[in-house]
């Protein structure tokens, strides 16, 4: 029979209850997780982490003095599988999926905590990209926005485009190829469900199953049978029948 590998971990949270519960929880479920620590501040956590080097690292996200964020960013390297505990959930729960970052969300689920765990010699490395990212899309869906720009993750890593500068997105397989402005196509490794999910609150418009438009880049929407957009690179683009209603109230000057 395979064992289970064992691991360390440190638990980092400004909730007394919320650090009793996790940690039973582990106890119960995960006996092959050791807690090393159980903190109420990131300033200790930040101090534990560098002396005890653990494997794992459950991290809340809201925290006085410095957020989990912040805490993050203290460190020179993250070399250890970080798990965030989180009451957010909608906005962030597509924040966290779309940049392939493990999460648990208040109050924890027993199920949830057993998968992340079981989940932590599958997982690549932690890239800074992410960091930024997460945070940047976290602040901004506080404030009811969508952050300007996004980290699409890519064959080589993630890289940093602007929403205004994506004319539109065409699914290809289990990819997603993004068409911008002014330079060449650019090829992601999200399905185009995915970047809608994330998206969704923009100005952004599934038209078609297999295309995703930034509302603000069609130059020209031709109705009738077999409609289509021209967008601003002059590429046509089907309207779905089902979608064509949607399309023009949204384009109906106000």
């Amino acid at each position: 029979m395979k064992t289970e590998s064992k691991h360390t971990a440190i638990i980092i949270d400004d909730e007394p209850n919320a650090l009793v519960v996790l940690r039973k929880l582990l106890d119960i479920h995960c006996p092959q997780v050791e807690v090393l620590a159980s903190v109420l501040n990131s300033i200790e956590g930040l101090e534990k982490i560098k002396a005890l080097k653990p494997d794992i690292v459950f991290l809340d996200i809201e925290m006085p003095q410095m957020n989990g964020f912040q805490l993050l960013s203290s460190l020179d390297e993250i070399n250890f599988h970080l798990i965030f505990t989180t009451a957010y959930d909608q906005f962030a729960v597509k924040a966290f999926k779309f940049n392939a970052l493990d999460y648990l969300l208040k109050p924890i689920d027993p199920v949830e905590l057993k998968s992340a765990v079981k989940k932590i010699n599958e997982k690549s490395a932690f890239l800074p990209q992410q960091l930024e990212q997460i945070s940047e899309m976290l602040h901004e869906s506080e404030k009811g926005h969508v952050p300007g720009r996004i980290a699409f993750p890519h064959t080589k890593g993630y890289r940093f485009i602007s929403l205004s500068d994506i004319i539109y997105c065409e699914s290809e397989s289990n990819y997603t190829v993004l068409h911008l402005v002014n330079e060449p196509k650019f090829t992601v490794c999200r399905t185009l469900g995915e970047i809608e999910d994330i998206l969704i609150t923009s100005h952004f418009l599934r038209i078609h199953r297999s295309y995703l438009v930034n509302t603000k880049k069609i130059k020209e929407f031709i109705k009738g049978e077999g409609g289509y957009l021209i967008m601003e690179n002059e590429i046509e683009i089907p309207v779905s029948r089902n979608k064509r209603e949607q399309l023009g109230s949204i384009l109906k000057p106000n």
